[in-house]
């Protein structure tokens, strides 16, 4: 049913603000009515007032951490963590890239911890850049975004689950690419079903995405740590050996590595449907760049006790490979575990990049 929200605005020949109200699209259960019942006289209230609809505030700290956490941690921890390996040439230095990576971004996701709580709206950058410059640039971003980021962001990681799929399935031979875009396209059908039932419901099954990647990550950490107490130290007898010592292929490494932690402002997109935003805000940013920043570096250190830096470089899927030398016949569980992470992932940027049309 049309539901109504406002957005203010001031008029150059009047310093007072007022309200315009907006008609948008939703089910009830994500939405609460708020009435102004600010005057005690009803000849106070003009015939334009009208009660004023918002979203209701129905995520704390836990299921911020899992919209956080299952953006972040996509395909990209699973499929080509090579990429830092590739410029630092030496495990010890990329693990020393991996730690600063997740420093900065814990920086930067404070710095929206603050902008977030200073500006308590949705939107994320886009109402950022209205409030400080204006229209303009506000527009280019939201531009950009619908043109370019989500809509190819979203494709990708469809595919890429679509992929992983079917790898169970068309074990012999390369999956069809015919295939993989009706399983991708069905992916992105339901995800948008997801988000236009309820907030709830989306938010239950990030959570659940999310738990089954860490749960992963858990076992090939688990696993690496195990083989490591056994005695597989070789690529950490001497860990700096052949390191770069280019400052450019560092910078090279350590952006590789930061596209991995890509995300960590995405829960500024909704900062309307947090529950006391003012602190559930800044808390969890603070513990997911925490947990992901510990859970990405232990993940590579796993990596390294069992896969040699050429391995590494020459897999197309390093989590795969892993697997084969460590789980044997349960290898197929990691594309699986790929591909759930990759939904997860897929449903938190529906449903972080839907609040830009609210």
């Amino acid at each position: 049913m049309p539901v109504r929200r406002t957005v203010l605005t001031s008029s150059a020949n009047d310093d007072k603000t007022s309200e315009i109200p907006l008609l948008s699209l939703s089910g009830d259960d994500d939405y609460e009515n708020h009435s102004d019942d600010s005057h005690d006289d009803d000849d106070n209230h003009s015939p334009g007032d009208q009660s004023r609809v918002n979203l209701k505030r129905t995520l704390g700290i836990r299921s911020s951490v899992s919209c956080i956490v299952g953006i972040i941690i996509g395909s990209g921890i699973f499929l080509s963590p090579q990429g830092v390996i590739l410029y630092c040439h030496s495990p010890g230095l990329s693990l020393i890239v991996w730690v600063l990576c997740g420093v900065y971004a814990l920086l930067g996701a404070m710095c929206y911890a603050e902008l977030g709580t200073t500006y308590a709206a949705s939107g994320g950058a886009y109402t950022y850049l209205m409030a400080m410059f204006g229209e303009m640039p506000a527009f280019l971003l939201l531009w950009s975004y619908f043109i370019v980021r989500i809509p190819t962001g979203n494709c990708l990681s469809a595919l890429i689950f679509a992929k992983y799929v079917l790898q169970d399935v068309f074990t012999c031979v390369s999956p069809p690419d015919s295939a993989v875009r009706i399983v991708a396209f069905l992916v992105i059908v339901i995800v948008v079903l997801l988000n236009c039932v309820s907030i709830k419901l989306t938010t239950r099954v990030i959570e659940v995405c999310t738990y089954s990647k860490v749960l992963a990550l858990v076992i090939i950490i688990i696993s690496g740590i195990v083989m490591l107490f056994k005695g597989n130290v070789d690529n950490f007898q001497e860990p700096f050996r052949n390191s770069a010592t280019s400052p450019g292929q560092v910078a090279l490494g350590f952006y590789a590595g930061i596209y991995s932690y890509a995300g960590w402002d995405s829960l500024n997109s909704i900062t309307e449907e947090l529950k006391d935003p003012h602190r559930t805000l800044p808390v969890s940013l603070g513990i997911s760049m925490c947990l992901v920043t510990v859970i990405y570096v232990l993940t590579n250190l796993a990596y390294l006790t069992v896969l040699t830096p050429t391995e590494i470089l020459l897999s197309s899927a390093v989590a795969v490979s892993y697997g084969g030398k460590i789980l044997a016949a349960a290898t197929w569980c990691i594309p699986v575990l790929v591909a759930v992470s990759v939904f997860g992932g897929v449903n938190a940027g529906f449903l972080m990049a839907s609040s830009f049309y609210r």
